[in-house]
């Protein structure tokens, strides 16, 4: 059967994503110090030393998927694409409710660095796609 080896398969697919998660802190911290590679890199070298934190990962469920979707955010806030970010964010919002601590931040440094535009519109995608998740829950049958 398939569910068999379920346990081993969804401890395979944390490692990936947790991994992911790294490389993209990784790529974030070269690009946020720039010159000073050594910063970067100790960094990096702290991420992949900590072996508790991937035992951790493995025992959650859908934590690392939301770290992956907020880490993504940030990094896509760092590479000038805010549209993007604020569609990430929106899917991490929609996995916890602790997402929604992110939005300050990404709102603000829209507005700061791309302007109002382009707060508005991260703004109606954020909204708009809760509201498009929401919607069919609010049919008489889930009342």
């Amino acid at each position: 059967m398939y569910t068999d080896n379920a346990e081993f398969i969804w401890k395979i697919i944390h490692f990936i994503m947790h991994s992911m998660i790294m490389y993209i802190v990784g790529q974030m911290s070269y690009n946020y110090f720039g010159q000073q590679k050594y910063r970067a890199q100790a960094i990096c070298f702290m991420l992949l030393c900590n072996q508790e934190i991937r035992e951790i990962n493995q025992d959650l469920f859908n934590d690392t998927i939301l770290a992956l979707y907020v880490i993504g955010t940030m990094y896509l806030v760092q590479t000038n694409r805010p549209i993007i970010a604020a569609l990430l964010l929106t899917l991490a919002i929609s996995i916890k409710a602790g997402a929604l601590l992110v939005v300050p931040s990404l709102l603000g440094w829209t507005q700061y660095k791309y302007g109002t535009q382009t707060l508005i519109v991260s703004c109606f995608i954020i909204v708009s796609f809760q509201i498009l998740v929401a919607l069919p829950f609010t049919e008489p049958e889930y009342a």
